[in-house]
């Protein structure tokens, strides 16, 4: 198969996969994804427009970080052989960060959300001056 072909037969539910690979997501976690994202299954990854890439990151961001954050790991060791299997761990900050992330790839393209508006922090200016101040609204 040429290399072409190979990234054409890329899914769109390949790409979202793909965006994090270690983390465990669920089939019907993509096919939400998908629908947010106004992408039909089966469209090929090199089909996609920067938007619907854009949207796919950020409900996928915020399925992440609506999550629970402790995860399980079992490992199995015989011997000299160890073997690990779990999900990654995200700190608090950092599913802060993928709201952030989240919130700002979607009002690139004028969407809001409501259930991140209120947990993604803004930035700004407060007063006068040149001193950058953190402001949460």
């Amino acid at each position: 198969m040429a290399e072409n072909e190979q990234i054409q037969a890329i899914t769109a539910e390949e790409y979202v996969k793909s965006i994090s690979p270690n983390a465990n997501i669920s089939e019907s976690t993509i096919k939400g994804i998908l629908i947010d994202a106004a992408i039909e299954e089966g469209t090929p990854a090199t089909e996609l427009t920067e938007k619907q890439k854009d949207l796919s990151l950020a409900y996928l961001l915020i399925r992440i970080a609506f999550n629970p954050i402790m995860s399980q790991k079992v490992t199995d060791k015989d011997g000299d052989w160890e073997h690990s299997e779990g999900s990654e761990q995200w700190s608090r900050s950092q599913l802060q960060q993928f709201l952030i992330l989240a919130r700002d790839l979607l009002a690139k393209w004028g969407i809001t959300d409501a259930r991140i508006e209120s947990l993604a922090p803004k930035w700004g200016m407060k007063g006068t001056g040149f001193h950058k101040i953190r402001r949460y609204k």
